[in-house]
């Protein structure tokens, strides 16, 4: 997952529940919506290293926090771990597609890679490539 997708989230997170939220609440709402389906996020996030009692996930939501707090969508004077929007803020959140989305297009491009990846024959790969992607699609004219 991308650092942008943790900034989206966040923002979508905080505009759902009224602009402002504990950290560890938004941890868990993550976890919750993203981590709980099979159980796999659990291990790969422990496998990408804990920070003592933090997760990987739960690191990578406060520097997605952080940068949201320099580019003034989030406070900066928050009392400690409350995340609350900015006027800017909430306006962003309210212009943001659905997660969902990002994550599925992500997850459709590192599936299409991989596919892409198997095949050692430049021809095949070629036609693969625009069979996938018809010319229009890939800007070409």
């Amino acid at each position: 997952m991308q650092r942008e997708h943790y900034k989206n989230f966040i923002m979508k997170t905080l505009l759902g529940n009224g602009g402002n939220m504990a950290r560890q609440e938004v941890i868990i709402k993550f976890e919750d919506k993203f981590l709980h389906g099979d159980g796999r996020g659990y291990l790969r996030g422990k496998e990408l290293g804990d920070r003592g009692t933090d997760t990987y996930w739960g690191n990578e939501l406060s520097f997605a926090r952080n940068e949201l707090k320099d580019d003034g969508l989030l406070k900066s004077n928050s009392p400690n771990g409350l995340w609350e929007l900015t006027r800017e803020g909430e306006k962003a959140a309210q212009e943001l597609p659905p997660e969902d989305c990002l994550l599925y297009r992500e997850h459709m491009l590192r599936g299409i890679s991989k596919a892409l990846s198997g095949i050692t024959d430049p021809d095949l790969r070629k036609k693969v490539i625009e069979v996938m992607f018809p010319s229009n699609e890939r800007g070409v004219a």
